[in-house]
């Protein structure tokens, strides 16, 4: 939703795990759409927080509805960040109008 500002405000749910990995945070998000009966795809993607060949997009009916990935050294050392870290991020808006489509 855009306010008045011009600034675009959405509803998404992040998952950092530190110490984690790509592995620890795809688990996650299998979980996470099995609760919610869905289905996903994930497809690599590039980004320069992220670590290359470790980063997707994720997509449901084609549409990308999030993004994962481990977190590239740089990042990890600009946030002061001394673990491994592993990104998820899902837009609630997108999940919830899957949802309500399904029903």
């Amino acid at each position: 939703m855009q306010t008045e500002t011009g600034i675009t405000e959405e509803e998404n749910l992040i998952i950092a795990l530190t110490p984690g990995n790509f592995t620890e945070t795809k688990q996650i998000l299998d979980y996470f759409t099995k609760i919610l009966g869905l289905e996903y795809k994930i497809e690599e993607t590039s980004n320069k927080d992220f670590i290359e060949g470790r980063t997707a997009s994720i997509l449901i009916d084609n549409k990308i509805i999030g993004y994962m990935g481990d977190l590239h050294p740089k990042t990890l050392y600009a946030w002061n960040i001394r673990m491994p870290a592993s990104i998820l991020e899902i837009s609630l808006e997108e999940i919830f109008n899957i949802i309500r489509r399904a029903s």
